[in-house]
């Protein structure tokens, strides 16, 4: 199939990341893919996407070998995407969970994406050509997306990989981790209150999960003491991860767990 589960070791920080499922760029567009191809009778490059023209479920999803490139400007960055996340985001926007004017179509599938630059400014502090780079493209307003061979990305919205990292490792990680360190500086925790978090007590909910095997080990990075929930059968993945105890949310109640001793913040992840 075209889904990988990750569960990977990304760097110092961000030892691992569980249950993000990413698809890599061979398995999604076929190995033998060039990259794009040019049509015959008219000077405009196109690619394969996959995207949608309506609301709904796996119905209105399809390949398009004929999908047009994006025209690359200022500021943005050309990148050949060579593995691109999954994320409920994705499915959701598809069923129609957002005003649907939210949602330009044909609409491509996917934000998250790890590739390599083919075109940028050239006046660049960044990037060059070549750089291996990862990120996240908007959702919203726009058709565009990273299921497919290319992206125009916002320069700002890029970092290079780390060279520790594969593709697939580096494009599982931009929404997630974005999403634990937004909650976790709303608050108040970051690089500047750092000092006075030590000993400190966090929970964080569903710690197995992709936004919560981050925020894990971003808190453990603060210098937090970390208690999560999850089941039984992914308590030693939590623990590998940095936290210091793992609640079972199937056979015991937080609340009872930690009456006597409450913690600090309180960190919950939950599916809407």
């Amino acid at each position: 199939g075209m889904l990988l589960w990750g569960g990977f070791s990304p760097s110092s920080l961000l030892t691992r990341t569980s249950l993000c499922r990413i698809s890599s760029h061979n398995s999604l567009l076929g190995s033998s893919s060039p990259g794009f191809t040019m049509k015959r009778n008219k000077e405009e490059c196109i690619m394969r996407a996959a995207c949608y023209d309506s609301h709904g479920g796996q119905t209105v999803r399809r390949m398009r070998e004929d999908y047009p490139m994006p025209t690359r400007r200022k500021g943005w960055v050309l990148v050949k995407i060579m593995a691109a996340g999954v994320n409920p985001v994705d499915y959701k926007l598809c069923r129609g969970d957002v005003p649907s004017i939210l949602v330009p179509k044909p609409k491509i599938f996917g934000g998250d994406l790890a590739g390599v630059v083919v075109e940028c400014d050239e006046d660049s502090k960044k990037f060059k050509k070549g750089d291996k780079v990862f990120g996240m493209m908007e959702y919203k307003y726009t058709k565009w997306g990273t299921y497919a061979e290319m992206a125009c990305v916002r320069e700002s919205a890029l970092a290079r990989m780390p060279k520790n990292l594969s593709f697939p490792e580096a494009a599982c990680l931009p929404l997630v981790t974005l999403t634990s360190i937004q909650a976790l500086r709303r608050g108040g925790i970051c690089e500047k209150s750092r000092g006075q978090l030590k000993g400190k007590r966090i929970l964080i909910h569903a710690g197995s999960g992709g936004v919560g095997s981050v925020a894990i080990q971003l808190a453990r990075h603060f210098g937090l003491y970390v208690i999560t929930t999850c089941s039984a059968k992914n308590a030693a993945f939590a623990k590998s991860l940095g936290a210091n105890e793992v609640v079972d949310y199937r056979a015991q109640k937080f609340e009872e767990e930690l009456k006597n001793n409450p913690v600090d913040f309180v960190f919950d992840v939950r599916v809407l």
